[in-house]
């Protein structure tokens, strides 16, 4: 299987502090070339908050002040989990 490289652009990864409880993300996910994933999962860890990327491999995501990592998933692609923060 093919491994994601996630370039959620975590340092270009956006936190806004929309409300006390939650913050927002941003980001694209990316093959190892740089190609856009569409459609791929984008889910909070251990739990149900999640989005699909869209074409150009972009997503927007409110997620909960506490959540630590996302977990990236794609059809013929590994799973994989990238740390917030």
């Amino acid at each position: 299987m093919k491994k994601l490289l996630l370039m959620l652009a975590l340092g270009v990864m956006t936190f806004l502090t929309s409300y006390a409880q939650t913050r927002q993300l941003s980001g694209k996910v990316t093959d190892t070339k740089g190609a856009a994933i569409a459609n791929a999962s984008v889910i909070v860890k251990g739990s149900k908050v999640g989005v699909n990327t869209s074409e150009d491999g972009s997503f927007k995501l409110s997620v909960p002040a506490n959540a630590k990592t996302l977990v990236v998933k794609s059809i013929n692609f590994s799973d994989v989990e990238v740390s917030i923060g």
